[in-house]
């Protein structure tokens, strides 16, 4: 484990998660990763709010570790290994679940959207379902009806599904956009197809969900607040006294 000033990172299967200090998940940093002759790059990408990426880097040689770095726009931090019990305690942690490892974060997203003849909206959402990936929702907004998707099929851009009730839906569409050629379908029913990109709000149409847990990372505001509402060491240090 290194840590900086910022917060702590765990090294777990060459891949680095950060830690916030008392939490029992450590989150991915999600980015490019470079390898040379035991230099480590990671550019990683962040919710910050006023940049989006930063630089994970550290050194090891012959199992010792050389020196470490934590880079964004405006500071470079150094950091250290943890000790070894620190290391053992983690490792525990691990195996026996009172630590979580948190993947990638993926957002729910429209993935296509459509319009019927009668003005009823029919939605692909992508994340929506952790089981499953793409859940179907057919109505209007703050009132959908979810349709159970049976066997589907992607071929390039499109996506081709057989529905629980045994409707085909077809949402043909081409790397640049719809295909001009080929409406939506479900059913013997022909749509228009609605732009939106992956980035969509979901209440813009109407979807009312949980919003899951952030995504963590040093540098995002959740933890950014939570550092300054924390008491320094000098303070903790005077109220001990």
């Amino acid at each position: 484990m290194l840590k900086f000033p910022e917060g702590d990172f765990l090294i777990a299967g060459g891949a680095p998660y950060f830690m916030p200090e008392g939490s029992d998940k450590a989150y991915l940093g999600w980015g490019e990763k470079k390898e040379l002759l035991g230099k480590f790059h990671h550019k990683i990408e962040t919710r910050a709010e006023d940049f989006k990426k930063y630089d994970l880097t550290y050194e090891v040689e012959d199992g010792e570790l050389i020196a470490a770095r934590l880079i964004t726009p405006f500071n470079r931090s150094a950091g250290k290994l943890a000790d070894a019990a620190t290391v053992a305690k983690l490792n525990d942690d691990l195996e026996n679940g009172r630590l979580e490892l948190q993947g990638r974060a993926n957002p729910p997203h429209i993935t296509r959207a459509a319009k019927f003849g009668d003005g009823r909206l029919l939605l692909l959402i992508d994340g929506l379902d952790k089981k499953e990936r793409h859940t179907l929702l057919i109505g209007t907004p703050g009132n959908y009806e979810q349709i159970g998707l049976g066997s589907g099929v992607q071929g390039g851009n499109s996506f081709y599904y057989k529905t629980a009730d045994g409707k085909d839906l077809a949402l043909p569409y081409g790397y640049g956009g719809p295909k001009h050629d080929e409406a939506p379908q479900y059913g013997d029913e022909f749509l228009a197809y609605i732009p939106v990109d992956n980035a969509q709000d979901l209440a813009a149409f109407g979807v009312n969900i949980t919003p899951p847990a952030p995504h963590l990372d040093p540098f995002c505001k959740e933890v950014a607040d939570q550092r300054k509402s924390a008491p320094s060491k000098a303070s903790k240090q005077r109220f001990s006294r």
